[in-house]
């Protein structure tokens, strides 16, 4: 889990260093900021470093408005790297990944929605 929300920090960075409108760098600054802080210290609390004050964890929390915020958060960020420069010829590049990506999140979903369906009638 401590490598996935380093790399996390670090995609976040890459966006911070490569985009040349500072409202990007500033709101994505701010992002990774909530997201790997708010780690840091549930990670904190769960070792015993920290006192206990109910932070959940990013992204691993049981749901509510914490996990909604945070995804809509990241969603930000998304759009911000799809925006960087050079994102665009990188991906025209290589049309056949987003293609495969979305086809693999597909067939993920169609397997948990066969998972999810109740037997019988």
């Amino acid at each position: 889990m401590l490598v996935l929300y380093a790399v996390l920090g670090l995609g976040m960075m890459r966006v911070i260093r490569r985009h040349p409108d500072p409202f990007v760098k500033i709101t994505t600054a701010g992002i990774a900021c909530w997201v790997v802080g708010q780690a840091m210290l549930n990670i904190g609390v769960v070792i015993g470093v920290f006192p206990v004050i109910g932070v959940p964890l990013p992204l691993m929390s049981a749901g509510g408005s914490a996990l909604v915020a945070t995804m809509l958060a990241l969603g930000v960020v998304i759009a911000f790297a799809r925006d960087e420069p050079g994102t665009r010829e990188a991906l025209a590049a290589r049309p056949g990944v987003a293609r495969r990506t979305v086809s693999v999140m597909a067939g993920a979903a169609d397997r948990v929605r066969r998972v999810r369906l109740p037997r019988g009638g």
